[in-house]
């Protein structure tokens, strides 16, 4: 009975060793992290959330942005950190600039007018 206990953890052992041996390095498992978004497709993303704060009336200072913000062509990324992206639009005929904070990924955080914003 001793002996059958002992064949049968070696089995499992060589099972469980084997199957890690295989696995090499050539395969992913889900550990690693997509590259960071580029300039065009953070300033992309932050022109969909442009579009997204018009039509929502997402008030920014106070201030809902009209639909002459959809004609912004001077749009730029503004600062980059490890963390997020802050990028900028300047309006064609009024000169304001809005300000869109996205994380690292290229999502919306928030957005303004100084382009400050708290902890970056």
């Amino acid at each position: 009975m001793h002996n059958k206990a002992i064949y049968t953890a070696l089995f499992l052992i060589s099972i469980l060793t084997s199957s890690y041996a295989l696995s090499g390095s050539g395969h992913h498992h889900g550990m690693e992290q997509a590259p960071p978004p580029t300039e065009q497709q953070v300033i992309t993303q932050a022109t969909i959330d442009l579009n997204r704060i018009i039509e929502t009336e997402m008030l920014i200072e106070g201030e809902a942005l009209d639909a002459s913000w959809k004609a912004v062509v001077d749009k730029k990324v503004f600062k980059k950190t490890s963390w997020h992206f802050i990028t900028s639009f300047t309006h064609p005929t009024n000169t304001k600039t809005l300000y869109i904070l996205l994380n690292a990924q290229g999502a919306f955080v928030g957005a303004n007018f100084t382009g400050n914003f708290e902890g970056i």
